[in-house]
């Protein structure tokens, strides 16, 4: 299955939006998790066969609130399970049962938008042996960027077994139909 995947570094950032003792907002302790750009180390980044990943800097800068990202973007283009999956040692640092969502953002062009109204995708939080995970399914149907926040109570089990936040290694995303995100 080793001939199926590629390993390359990339620029993308994802947040984990951290809650002290959930009695303030979670957005007040934000964490930068994973950037890609060299500066957090030991980011390794497997892209699944059927894909295409490129570094990308999007032409419009369209926001629903206003702000957007700075820098440059991951562009993920695919069929049906196509997607990638990251492993850092920051992911293995978090406290995941503390933590209350998982943030990053997602760009769409108007084009992609027209052709496909509505994309699907998984999310992955996977232990280090890759037999248990959290997932959860999203529905992205914007254009232009916005930022998703998932919160990690909404995240499903694995069926393999009950999977353990303190395990956790790896982010995946994963693509539920063909799509340019």
């Amino acid at each position: 299955m080793r001939e199926f995947f590629r390993q390359i570094d990339l620029s993308v950032r994802i947040v984990c939006l951290a809650a002290y003792l959930g009695l303030l907002p979670s957005q007040a302790f934000a964490h930068e998790l994973l950037t890609f750009d060299g500066t957090a180390g030991g980011e390794q980044l497997t892209v699944l066969a059927k894909s295409k990943l490129e570094i990308w800097r999007p032409d419009e800068m369209v926001s629903e609130k206003g702000s957007i990202p700075a820098g440059r973007a991951l562009r993920l283009s695919g069929e049906a399970g196509s997607g990638f999956v990251t492993k850092s040692k920051a992911l293995g640092e978090v406290d995941w049962r503390k933590s209350g969502t998982l943030a990053f953002w997602v760009h769409r062009s108007a084009e992609e938008a027209k052709e496909h109204p509505a994309v699907s995708l998984d999310v992955h939080l996977i232990e280090e042996d890759r037999k248990a995970y959290f997932w959860r399914k999203l529905e992205v149907s914007h254009f232009g960027w916005k930022k998703i926040e998932m919160p990690l109570d909404w995240f499903r089990w694995s069926n393999s077994r009950i999977p353990r936040w303190d395990k956790v290694r790896s982010l995946a995303f994963l693509l539920r139909e063909s799509a340019t995100l």
